[in-house]
């Protein structure tokens, strides 16, 4: 399975030249690795009524080419790794129109206790649906 999402770019996320501003590619980027979350049951509500959530702790994006007011923008994620905390989720954009990637990315998860906001280690049954749909995207089964 691959998990994607699209985007129409909107004013307010451009700047005077009708260029998506750079930062908003974070904001992409993280709705698309919540779009991913949702595929494998987690979404933030059932997260909290678990009793934990999920924090980024980094992220980082490159830029090859840019996206600009009225584009739709397809978004994809996927999951790279899982530490004994955190999950990292690889990102890429690009437009509908074209198959080139206009950026990518990488997201790191921490799960944390809503209460106290410590780290806590990934819930097995998050682990376990995050495992599932990264070997749904990879076409591997467990």
């Amino acid at each position: 399975m691959t998990i994607e999402r699209e985007d129409r770019v909107r004013f307010d996320e451009t700047d005077q030249q009708g260029v998506v501003y750079y930062g908003e590619f974070f904001t992409f980027m993280d709705e698309a690795a919540m779009t991913l979350f949702r595929a494998g049951g987690f979404d933030v509500a059932t997260q909290r009524e678990a009793g934990w959530t999920t924090h980024i702790v980094h992220a980082s994006m490159d830029y090859r080419a840019p996206a600009h007011y009225g584009d739709v923008l397809v978004s994809r994620a996927s999951v790279e790794s899982m530490g004994t905390t955190s999950l990292t989720v690889d990102y890429e954009a690009r437009t509908k129109a074209t198959p080139e990637p206009l950026a990518s990315g990488t997201s790191v998860y921490v799960t944390v206790d809503l209460e106290t906001d410590d780290p806590i280690p990934l819930p097995s049954a998050f682990r376990d649906a995050m495992t599932e749909v990264s070997d749904e995207q990879s076409g591997t089964n467990s």
